[in-house]
């Protein structure tokens, strides 16, 4: 009969060695993946928040600039707005051209004479 070969504790120190290293491997990889889609998401985050800022930055400025005081900004910007934005955000619930001095003047423009209504 051949004699059995008794495995060494070496041997299997070894395997388990690989095994407990293959596992860690595999963790590693899970890790980084998660890693990796945390910053994208984190990236795109960081890309609405700034478009929110710059936008409402943009508001700000506009209003501070005195806002649409003449009939023929006023045009300027209605179409503006259709043209890029659309007829949806032409309603006074998005966009709004409010201030006295606009009023009197497109009515001054209506009756064809200096009107101070408001």
């Amino acid at each position: 009969m051949a004699e059995r070969i008794k495995p060494t504790r070496s041997g299997l120190f070894a395997i388990e060695l690989l095994i407990a290293v293959g596992v860690f491997s595999l963790c590693a990889a899970i890790c980084v993946g998660l890693f990796v889609h945390s910053e994208v998401m984190s990236q795109d985050s960081a890309d609405l928040t700034r478009a929110v800022s710059e936008a409402r930055s943009v508001a700000e400025c506009f209003k501070a600039a005195g806002g649409v005081r003449t009939t023929e900004d006023a045009v300027k910007y209605y179409t503006l707005v259709k043209a890029v934005l659309g007829e949806k955000w032409l309603t006074n619930e998005y966009f709004r051209l409010g201030a006295s001095s606009l009023a009197n003047g497109l009515l001054s423009d209506i009756l064809g004479e200096e009107t101070k209504f408001f």
